[in-house]
């Protein structure tokens, strides 16, 4: 009896070719079309350029979870950066076939990965979609940990670290409704109330200085007569500015210069 040899993915990078009667193959790929694991939807955007028609339904059944880890530990949006197909991890951003902030078994988000393969447009895609929420300072410092060679991350830890070191600052923190929003990865949105501080990183390829590395805008809840801008700060100056909008009787001794 003629037979064909049908393709069949072992759930990592490799294909194993197994001879089967024609009948038997057809029957095995039709199963195979209507069937997908977790491994065999990683795999797709771990190695390929096109999105099969059939993933689109995934992310809406409830019996498939998108975010799962394949057998490697990845999913689908680390597996791709990991493999540096940065084609496809383009397409699962911009489709939503994965949870942004999901870690892989190593602990990594898909975001920390960019960094560590220095792939600086995906960087800015994700920081443009990612918002993260925490009350807990370590979960923060870890979200923003990476080389400590990445200027921006560095800096922002070492702010964000200065402000936690502050007591009456933290017990502030710690009282209000939002301890740390982070919009966009890389700005931190310190939150009382209604007043909000937003703290913005400025590339360094567009500081006035090396050691001005902020932008600090303050948005009152009693009207734009209490608003204030400063543009290019130090950290001793994005204190400061801390300070004085919770009115924080101390002052802050540099142990940065």
């Amino acid at each position: 009896m003629t037979g064909r040899f049908v393709d069949l993915e072992t759930g990592g990078q490799d294909i194993a070719f197994v001879y089967l009667p024609k009948k038997t193959a057809s029957k095995v790929k039709q199963f195979l079309k209507k069937f997908i694991d977790i491994d065999m939807y990683v795999e797709q955007f771990r190695s390929k350029d096109i999105i099969p028609e059939e993933f689109y339904a995934l992310r809406d059944d409830n019996s498939f979870d998108i975010n799962s880890l394949d057998s490697y530990g990845e999913t689908a949006l680390t597996a791709a950066i990991k493999n540096e197909n940065y084609m496809m991890t383009k397409e699962i951003i911009d489709f939503e076939f994965c949870d942004y902030l999901v870690k892989n078994r190593d602990g990594y988000t898909p975001l920390q990965i960019a960094r560590q393969k220095k792939a600086d447009e995906i960087i800015e895609l994700l920081e443009s979609n990612v918002t993260y929420q925490s009350e807990n300072w370590e979960d923060i410092k870890w979200f923003y940990h990476s080389d400590i060679h990445d200027d921006n991350s560095f800096r922002m830890i070492e702010l964000m670290d200065a402000i936690n070191t502050n007591k009456s600052l933290k017990d502030i923190y710690l009282c209000s409704p939002v301890f740390y929003s982070v919009f966009f990865a890389r700005s931190p949105s310190i939150e009382l109330g209604h007043d909000t501080l937003n703290i913005r990183i400025i590339h360094k390829k567009l500081r006035k200085a090396l050691d001005m590395a902020f932008d600090i805008e303050y948005s009152s809840s009693n009207g734009t007569e209490n608003d204030f801008v400063l543009k290019s700060v130090t950290i001793d100056q994005a204190l400061e500015s801390v300070f004085s909008f919770y009115k924080v009787d101390t002052h802050f001794s540099n142990k940065w210069q």
